[in-house]
């Protein structure tokens, strides 16, 4: 069984400091995913063309980028 994480999404609605976390973790997912051998899907978004208008959540054009770039990534996995 392969195991893959995702990184954390950007977003439009996050302060500075809530995105600065953001980063940091997906940097300690790299990490971890280094040391145990865990594929890392990063996923680019373009905030705001891919989110609503609030900017938090993918809207339908985002959520079609996302959903085709995990699957492409599992195909790989799977060969």
């Amino acid at each position: 069984m392969k195991i893959s994480f995702v990184e954390i999404l950007a977003r439009n609605d996050l302060s500075n400091y809530n995105n600065s976390k953001r980063i940091a973790i997906n940097i300690q997912l790299k990490e971890l995913r280094q040391k145990n051998n865990i594929d890392f899907a990063e996923m680019k978004i373009k905030n705001k063309s891919m989110l609503d208008r609030k900017g938090l959540h993918l809207n339908f054009r985002g959520q079609d980028k996302i959903a085709r770039s995990i699957f492409k990534h599992s195909v790989r996995c799977l060969n």
